[in-house]
């Protein structure tokens, strides 16, 4: 009995020491948020979040200004595909001081283009929609596009972003893949939580 005892007490102890162990690293990289890219834990889906993104009241979240990221991109499709079959190709994004990859942040401009990844993912920053878009139509763009957002961000970053650009046209993408869903996970996140309730996701 006495032998089941100190194998209860010891596993007990072991786990509180463990639970401890990751409050305390878990408040140390609150107090220092730079520590958790520096020991590559943005593998962590919420360490990833808070490298690159900074809290917003209406957005959620938003790129933290002059953010860039070098490394490679896997494609829509890597997850339907064997490792040997496809190679990621070289990304490198840079984003201006309101966290988008616009190459004229409020400067006037003939269109600016909203929209979620479709209109912000290209290979380099010259690789995205707005950037083709400018060279195929001669007309200076300003590109708006973020990721995961949807048309209540949309509006958001027209009103608040874009029209600081005097745009004689605005050209909004709607990707029918997701964007209705994306509204109602924004409504859904402003009465259950908003940010804490993204950040772990």
């Amino acid at each position: 009995m006495k032998k089941i005892q100190s194998a209860i007490q010891k596993i007990a102890l072991l786990i509180s020491s463990f639970l401890f162990l990751l409050l305390f690293l878990f408040s140390l990289f609150e107090i220092f948020p730079k520590l958790p890219a520096q020991l590559h834990l943005t593998v962590i889906h919420y360490y990833a979040l808070k490298d690159r993104y900074v809290s917003d009241p209406q957005l959620i979240l938003r790129m933290k200004p002059f953010y860039s990221y070098r490394g490679f991109f896997p494609g829509d499709i890597a997850g339907l595909m064997t490792k040997s079959s496809y190679k990621p190709l070289p990304y490198e994004a840079r984003y201006d001081q309101n966290g988008f990859r616009n190459a004229h942040p409020d400067r006037k401009t003939d269109i600016v283009v909203l929209g979620d990844s479709y209109m912000e993912v290209g290979l380099t920053n010259d690789d995205t929609f707005a950037a083709h878009l400018e060279k195929a139509s001669r007309l200076s763009t300003a590109n708006y596009g973020m990721g995961w957002y949807g048309p209540v961000q949309y509006l958001e970053v027209l009103k608040r972003y874009a029209v600081k650009n005097q745009p004689r046209f605005a050209l909004l993408s709607f990707f029918e893949g997701n964007d209705l869903k994306d509204t109602r996970d924004y409504i859904n996140r402003e009465k259950n939580g908003g940010l804490t309730s993204f950040l772990f996701l």
